[in-house]
Order: structure tokens, then sequence, then C-alpha cells
């Protein structure tokens, strides 16, 4: 039945086209949902019925456009998440412990990691995790600092502003790049709907 529904489906197409009526509203729209609907992967089943019962149309599991939308977004929120920590580095630090021989504030490092969604059928990055940066921090001889210990050095934070400052332009950059990406699939997909009217 769906093959048989299927050939219907082209016979009436092509009748339309040869009578010319192409401009009729109730052409374009049967024209519209077989053509732009599975482009822009509006919906998700196999297999799709239309109003009339001798219709049959096939869709698409995942969109590329919409995937590759969805990839350049996974991507910008992971670099502002990057920033995010990148941000906290810089802002603290000169940020020392409160008592005398306390830790000081200590640096974070974002990891990242790839996920597969079925739904679009690629893989998203993700954020893994957000841990600390166990390397030894900096001395600094301050005997009158309050967080001084017994022979007059204070804890700061392992931050080195100019690393911080080169991954923060690395994240930018990377941002940049995902929305570069995030256009050109939004442009084709604008195309897409102008060579429907």
């Amino acid at each position: 039945m769906r093959i048989i529904g299927e050939m219907r489906a082209r016979v009436v197409v092509d009748t339309v086209k040869s009578a010319k009526l192409v401009k009729s509203s109730a052409v374009m729209g049967i024209l519209l949902t077989i053509l732009l609907i599975p482009s822009m992967a509006i919906l998700r089943p196999a297999f799709v019925h239309a109003e009339a019962p001798f219709i049959t149309i096939k869709t698409y599991e995942s969109d590329p456009l919409l995937a590759a939308s969805r990839i350049s977004v996974s991507g910008m929120q992971a670099q502002s998440e990057r920033l995010k920590v990148i941000s906290q580095n810089i802002a603290n630090q000169d940020v020392t412990g409160k008592d005398q021989g306390s830790d000081p504030y200590r640096r974070k490092i974002i990891f990242f990691k790839n996920e597969y969604d079925p739904k679009q059928g690629a893989e998203l990055v993700k954020i893994d995790k957000v841990s600390k940066d166990y390397s030894d921090f900096v001395l600094k001889y301050q005997p009158y600092h309050p967080a001084a210990n017994a022979k007059g050095y204070v804890k700061y934070p392992n931050v080195n502003v100019i690393v911080e400052t080169v991954d923060s332009k690395e994240s930018q950059r990377s941002f940049d790049a995902n929305t570069n990406a995030l256009e050109i699939a939004r442009a084709n997909q604008n195309r897409v709907i102008e060579l429907m009217r």
C-alpha cells in the first residue's frame, strides 16, 4: 500500500505540473510539504501521512543543516563555560588565605568531552568536569601579611595571568568560529526557504 501511495503521489504531482497549476495554493501546499519539510526535519517519523489517504511522505531522521546548527551551539556553550572559568582565575589571582599559612585560591581547569546525540546523528561537545590545578602556589615574602607563615612567606594563587589571557583569546577565536559556522548553516536554511517561494 505504501508503494502504491507513493506512485499515486508522483502521478498527481506530474499531472499538476503538466496542467501548469503550480501557482495554486493547494498544489503549493503539497509541494512545500514534500520538499520543505524533509529538508528542515520538522517531522521525525519515518513516514508521515498527509490528509489525502493516497499520499505518503518520507522524511529524514536528521537534517544536516539543523544538526550543524546544534553542533555549533554546543561549541559556543562550551567556550562560554571555558571563559567563565578563565574569568574566575583572573579575578582571584590575588586572593590569599584568611589565616596564617592557609591556602589561597587555587586555579581551576575545565575539561571537555564529545557526546553522541542520536536525535542529531552527530557528536556534540559537552563539559566533562571542572577540576582544580594542584601545581605549587606562588610564595611571596610578606612578613606583615595576615596570611604569612612562620617564615614570613605568603601563598598566592597558582594563576599566571599571561596563560589565562592566552586561553581567553583562544576561547574567543573558537567561539567566533562556531558563530560563523552557525551563521552559514542558518543562511543555507533560509536559502532553502527562498527556493520554495
